[in-house]
This record gives C-alpha cells, structure tokens and sequence, in this order.
C-alpha cells in the first residue's frame, strides 16, 4: 500500500480547488485531498471523513467474498498531515480520471444542423455571433442534445450505484452527498466508486452523534437539485433514504433529451462547458442562468408531482417546518399528488419526465428502471424504498 511520504512533492497537479480542499493527481496513478483545518464549516470535519473512510476500507477487507458493493467505494490509502503546511491534512486515493459528471457532460453534444436559439438579452449586442478563434462575441442560447448511451450504461450504472449505497448504508453511514461529481468512473471496466465523504454522517460514531444528534442532523446537505423534500421542509431525523433520493434525480438526468447553456461575451464555447447544467426531472432554477435555491426546488418537485395533504405528510407535521408548509400550500394539498394515484398512472405519468426512456430496447430492464424510480419516488422517506430492496429489485431484472 502506498504512503504520502513516498510520494515526491514536486509531481503534484492541481486538478480541483474547492472552498475545503484541493485535489492533486499524482501521475495519473494517485489522488490526494489536501484539506485545510483552520477553516471548517460544519458539517464538514476532516477527523470524521477520515473515520467513515477507515471505517469502509475495514469492512471492505473484511467482507467475506468481497460484498458486490464493497467495490464501487472509493479505497482511503495513507491519510497524514501536510509536511509543508501543518494546517493542512491529507487523504490517499486511487486516481481516476473522470467523474461520471464529467462523463454525462461529455454525451452533450450541439446538433450539427440545429441553429441555436437565441436569448434576448437588452444588455449584450445580438447581432454577433462566434468568431474565427471559437469566442462567443453576443450572448446566446446554445441547445445540446444528450446522447448517454441509455441501452449500454443506464441499468448497468443504476445497479452499481444502488450496490455501493447499501454497503454504505449497511455499515451505518449516510452519504448525504450523492451526486454525479462524487462518482468516479474507470472507464476501461465501466466500474463506479462512489467518492467525498466529506460531509457524510455515522449513525454509530459516538462523537459525531454527539455533536450532531440523530435527531437534530444538519439539514443544509446534498447539493442543489439532489436534496431530498424532507431536507427542504426542516426534517432534522432524516436517514439513509436521503441517498436515495439523490440516486433517483441522478438516474433521471441520463433520460433527459437535451439542455441550454448561455453563452456570454468573451467565452469560447468549449469554456461554456466548464458549468455545464445537465437537467434532471426537476430543476432549482439553475437551468434559467439564474443561481439555484432551494424553494424553487421544492416548486419545480411539486409542480411536477404535486402535493398531498399534511396529515400524509407525517414527518413533515411531526418533524419538520409544518408552517412554513401550510403557509405556502395550505392543509389539503393540490389533490395533484403522485402518490394519490394508481400505480399504473404513476408509470404513466414518470414516464412523460423521462423523454429518452423509451429508448431502451429491453422491455423487462426499460419498465424495471421506472418502476424503481416510482418507488423512490416517495416525498415520505419512511416509504422511500430503501437500498437493500432497491438492489434485489434490480438484480432480478
């Protein structure tokens, strides 16, 4: 097993900086995470990262026959302080090149015969368009079309993902950050791991609980369109299916047709890619250009899916911002609700928010992935169903 120490200094690439960490390639062949300790913000702590990581590298050498989902986590190798900074700690990882962002982003392609639509804007000059050197010199709206290969890698993905969250979630821990960004793809075996424990949360480390009680966790978790309803509504006692959640709007991004990106004075096209918005079933507003909130969020959830009645609502009435919730939308719901309807017509109706599903050639596997998705579709997350169920439910496709 490799060590930091062993590693020279000077073949360091800076390859991500965030607010808490940068990220380091080390000839392609080692990751480090660099984290700053003078600056934390909870609920980001490096001692509990490295804890939850200990603690899945543990269970991972110790699972019999190696558990299908030990082998889509990402593996700790070394963790240390920074011998040039000391108020910097560092983690270990195997490298790989690509996140599955970043592989999502990339089956965006502009229609070569399509002139792209563009957007009024009374402050830019509409009458340019790119010049020679590819730089955007008038603002528009440029339309790419998604061509993820749904028949090669939706069900074959779907099923790694759901694996690697029932071995985090069997081993007690709550990822509470499930997003594309934070799976890495080996592109050569198509293997996922799911990655950044960051802010992740151990339902049994004593010290995280304590200060962090189950029942008052922090609800500013997961990020932007993957938060979970019951995040958005102040539910402090949320568990694991928060995870679940996320993997569902993750999955619905892959059967999105195409999305829009702006494009602004001075950006060359290929730099407009660098926020690349890749749309899901829902959206936060970000799809607009504008910054993404979380109560747009929670419009765009009810205005596809409605809304039910807060006596159905329970952990919402019970637990979370009950009037904040009858404030906006009242007590008896839009009788729009989803999960008012049969499940037949739930198929029906998730079925016109995934345009591109109908592209998968195998019928068992193409009605097998929306009827997962219908069941984790559930604003309750004490219905949402739960990762074991969701792998066996896969598996048997």
């Amino acid at each position: 097993m490799s060590k930091l120490v062993d590693l020279p200094p000077n073949e360091r690439k800076l390859v991500k900086c965030t607010k808490f960490a940068r990220i380091f390639n080390i000839n392609d062949k080692y990751a480090i995470k660099s984290i700053t300790t003078d600056f934390i913000v909870a609920p980001h702590n490096y001692e509990f990262e490295k804890s939850i990581l200990l603690k899945l590298r543990s269970a991972i050498e110790e699972s019999s026959n190696l558990e299908k989902g030990a082998i889509h986590i990402i593996e700790l190798l070394d963790f240390g302080r920074n011998p040039a900074d000391e108020d910097e700690v560092e983690l270990l990882f195997p490298y790989y090149s690509f996140s599955l962002y970043e592989v999502m982003r990339a089956q965006y392609k502009q229609s070569a015969h399509q002139e792209p639509k563009r957007k009024f804007n009374p402050y830019y000059n509409l009458t340019t368009d790119v010049d020679k050197e590819g730089t955007v010199t008038g603002t528009k709206e440029l339309i790419y079309k998604n061509y993820f290969d749904v028949n090669k890698y939706a069900y074959k993905y779907f099923l790694q993902i759901a694996e690697g969250l029932q071995f985090i979630h069997h081993n007690g821990i709550i990822h509470r950050d499930i997003k594309p960004h934070n799976i890495m793809v080996d592109l050569e075996t198509d293997l996922l791991k799911i990655t950044d424990f960051g802010i992740s949360y151990d339902t049994n480390d004593t010290k995280q609980t304590i200060g962090e009680p189950s029942e008052r966790k922090i609800t500013d978790v997961s990020s932007s369109i993957y938060k979970a309803p019951e995040l958005l509504l102040g539910v402090k006692n949320y568990g694991y299916s928060i995870d679940i959640w996320s993997l569902m709007i993750l999955v619905s991004q892959w059967f999105q047709k195409d999305t829009k990106i702006i494009s602004t004075t001075g950006k060359t096209v290929s730099e407009t890619r660098d926020d690349f918005y890749i749309p899901a079933i829902i959206d936060d507003g970000t799809q607009d250009g504008q910054n993404g909130s979380d109560i747009r969020l929670l419009l765009s959830i009810f205005a596809k899916f409605g809304y039910p009645k807060v006596e159905d609502w329970r952990e919402v009435s019970e637990f979370g911002s009950e009037d904040a919730f009858i404030g906006m939308f009242g007590e008896k719901g839009d009788g729009k609700y989803f999960k008012y309807q049969s499940v037949e017509g739930q198929l029906q109706q998730l079925r016109e928010f995934l345009p591109r599903l109908d592209e998968i050639n195998d019928v068992p596997i193409r009605e097998g992935i929306l009827s997962a998705l219908t069941k984790m579709l559930e604003y309750d997350s004490t219905k949402r169903i739960s990762s074991d169920k969701l792998v066996i439910e896969l598996a048997s496709l």
